[in-house]
């Protein structure tokens, strides 16, 4: 019998503006603005109409492997319709009806997501779109309607001329690919030969073209879009900036067509990348579609995570979990053994949220802004992929998962949960949910995850303050501790603790996230190729990167351990400013295999003293608050994704920690991971981390007279730093 899935649509996803453009409104006409009204009036009754369902399968067929799909509205909308043209109201029946084509539309946007979770899940790709009667012939109609059962499964019936009844239906077949990394499963109008469609954002017969180096694709894009929207999805197109063109890493170059040159290009491209046509996609708006070259950023399997492997093969009974630390730069998971609390594995990978800015206050806006469901997704989709990546060793593994935890700041788990932002982005700045939930992990997931799978949203301190940090503290030990000990988490959102287990004081600081590579000109995640040490002898620098391949960028390691090198050198001064011949074009630390340099500029540095600054000026307070001196704590926990390889001296040698607790400080790697692991294997983990959570004291550093001061004081590299 075939593994047929079936998907049930949202009908809250509808695009009006598409139902205008299929009606053959133009933007900013009397007629566009008159219609869209009656869209949107119309719109309670098209979702009381339609029923979107779907249904796809693999099959091998012809020798070759496809995946089968059908979709449906149902036929209600079609007799709706029918009835008002019977009324004489002929007009209200071609609305309806191009606001139903433009629903199946969006249906399909959801089939999408299927394909790519189940094309995890099996291993496999897909290379390219069929719709049955246009690119294949009718008689491929049997075919898919007998593999999908649709008649018992969509409720679809067919004619003797293969046309499928209910009216609003549409059979797509794709081509499965070996490869995992390919997916082309949406419509590309360039291979759809219906030149005079009202929606076609790209000239017919034009191709995606993989260029001569395996570094970049090529794409066509519409004009009158901005190609930072146009270009998501199709690669890894960071934008930490969130869209504001400041830093400099949505780079695209220019094929085919005209982008006018803007101020921010200048601010990052010399005159000859210019003319050779590089722009940043999240500021150019094409008056005329244009082809352009997107690098492309196959990151592999992050490194610095928590690694204890099972001493025993491969185990085929018993129960296991998963924990995962959903970060908002990437996502980490560890598969663990629930009887004898064994890790088994741990994989990662890019959140793909950062497409909306590397902080949180990019996305939250973003959520706000209409955009929810859309990073809903993608982060769903991302953790899909850690799953896939931890679970493909262990065949037949994923149906004995009994228990999820996963640990995120609060913002992280309110867009994977779906929950209203707004409350996290104005005053009172109230969550809708610390945490602290448990449901089915189906009900996030569907069929990645067997129904017995319970879910445990891990719970937070507050708004700034999430359960990626209260996982950590238990992780750390810090709830059992009669000594008082600092911990500090060195990613985007600066957050720390300091105290003891009888209480303890919780603060977040706007680091940003320089520390960990972000909005810098050469930084990146790490990865394969990124500068993770840096050391120096009388030439100069020697970097180590991760894989020991050639330098690609700079990770947060390697970022804090240039800096304090450069430091100790007198490459910067005490202000932070660079050294001539250096202060234009910045100091290089090493040379990638293709010749270009890895380097960091004055304003790398610059952000790199703002975090430095932020933590530091946070520490001081919190230490004042708690009525302690430095001495007074003594042990202090370097948590973060790159904790393991980060060395103390390092972090004390630019100013991030006193000097004086260098020799106390412990790198504790990935804590919300292992809290998250804790809380699985520990029955009373998440007890303890509910009764230390209600023993803490959030303090709001930007409310504290002190805390501009301190940050001014700590931002230069001082004899007291160094």
């Amino acid at each position: 019998m075939s593994d047929i899935r079936i998907i049930t649509g949202h009908t809250t996803r509808f695009n009006p503006d598409q139902t205008l453009r299929l009606l053959g409104c133009r933007s900013g006409s009397d007629a566009w603005d008159r219609t869209k009204k009656d869209v949107m009036e119309r719109i309670p009754v098209l979702r009381r109409i339609i029923r979107p369902k779907g249904a796809f399968a693999m099959k091998e067929d012809e020798g070759k492997t496809w995946i089968y799909a059908m979709m449906t509205l149902g036929g209600a909308i079609t007799a709706y319709t029918g009835r008002l043209r019977e009324e004489g109201d002929a007009a209200a029946a071609l609305l309806l009806n191009a606001m139903a084509d433009s629903s199946l539309f969006s249906f399909e946007e959801e089939l999408q997501q299927a394909l790519r979770s189940f094309c995890r899940e099996k291993g496999c790709g897909i290379s390219r779109r069929y719709e049955i009667g246009t690119d294949l012939p009718l008689p491929w109609q049997q075919r898919a309607y007998d593999c999908l059962a649709a008649r018992r499964t969509l409720g679809l019936t067919m004619t003797p001329d293969y046309m499928v009844v209910p009216e609003k239906s549409l059979s797509l077949v794709f081509s499965v690919s070996p490869d995992p990394e390919e997916f082309h499963a949406g419509h590309d109008c360039r291979q759809c030969a219906h030149r005079d469609c009202r929606l076609r954002q790209q000239p017919y017969g034009t191709e995606t073209v993989v260029s001569a180096s395996p570094a970049f694709q090529e794409y066509t894009c519409p004009a009158g879009q901005n190609l930072a929207v146009s270009l998501r999805g199709q690669g890894e197109l960071p934008a930490l900036c969130g869209g504001k063109g400041t830093c400099g890493r949505c780079g695209i170059q220019l094929v085919e067509g005209d982008l006018p040159v803007t101020p921010a290009d200048r601010n990052f491209y010399s005159g000859e990348e210019l003319k050779d046509g590089w722009r940043l996609a999240c500021q150019a708006v094409p008056a005329a579609p244009v082809r352009v070259r997107l690098p492309v950023h196959r990151e592999g399997q992050m490194t610095g995570l928590h690694q204890e492997k099972a001493a025993a093969a491969v185990r085929t009974s018993g129960d296991y979990g998963l924990a995962v630390d959903l970060g908002s730069t990437t996502i980490a998971s560890s598969l663990v053994s629930l009887s004898d609390g064994t890790v088994l594995d741990s994989a990662s990978a890019v959140n793909r949220q950062r497409t909306f800015g590397a902080d949180v206050v990019s996305r939250i806006a973003a959520a706000c802004d209409g955009q929810a469901d859309e990073l809903q997704k993608l982060a769903m989709d991302s953790i899909e992929e850690v799953l896939h990546k931890l679970l493909a060793p262990y065949p037949g593994m994923r149906q004995q998962l009994r228990r999820m935890t996963l640990a995120g700041n609060t913002t992280m788990e309110h867009l994977l949960m779906g929950w209203f932002c707004k409350g996290l982005g104005s005053w009172p700045f109230q969550p809708v949910s610390l945490g602290g939930v448990t449901l089915p992990a189906a009900e996030l997931f569907g069929r990645v995850l067997p129904d017995s799978c319970m879910l445990t949203i891990l719970p937070g301190f507050s708004t700034y303050v999430g359960a990626d940090i209260a996982s950590g503290l238990i992780a750390c030990s810090m709830d059992q501790s009669d000594t008082n000990s600092l911990f500090l988490d060195l990613g985007t959102n600066g957050e720390m603790a300091l105290g003891n287990g009888d209480g303890i004081f919780v603060a977040s600081t706007a680091a940003g996230p320089a520390l960990e590579g972000g909005q810098l000109r050469c930084g990146m995640s790490s990865v394969p190729g990124a500068v993770c040490s840096v050391t120096w002898n009388e030439s100069g620098p020697v970097v180590r990167t991760i894989g020991d391949i050639s330098p690609r960028g700079l990770c947060g390691t390697g970022v804090i351990e240039a800096m304090a090198g450069m430091v100790e050198h007198g490459i910067v001064d005490r202000h932070g400013t660079l050294r001539e011949p250096w202060f234009t074009e910045g100091f290089p630390l090493a040379q990638g295999a293709d010749g270009t340099p890895v380097v960091l500029t004055q304003r790398d540095i610059r952000q790199i003293q703002m975090a430095k600054s932020a933590i530091r000026a946070g520490i001081s307070v919190l230490l004042k608050t708690a009525g302690l001196r430095e001495d007074d704590v003594k042990t202090i926990w370097l948590a973060g994704g790159f904790g393991y390889y980060l060395k103390p001296e390092a972090a004390a040698s630019m100013g991030l920690i006193p000097p004086s607790w260098a020799a106390r400080t412990r790198a504790a790697g990935n804590t919300s991971l292992l809290g998250a692991v804790q809380a699985l294997t520990d029955g009373r983990a998440v007890e303890r981390m509910t009764s230390f959570i209600q023993k803490g004291r959030e303090v709001v550093l930007g409310n504290t007279a002190d805390f501009q001061s301190l940050y001014i004081q700590h931002m230069d590299f001082t004899d007291g730093t160094i």
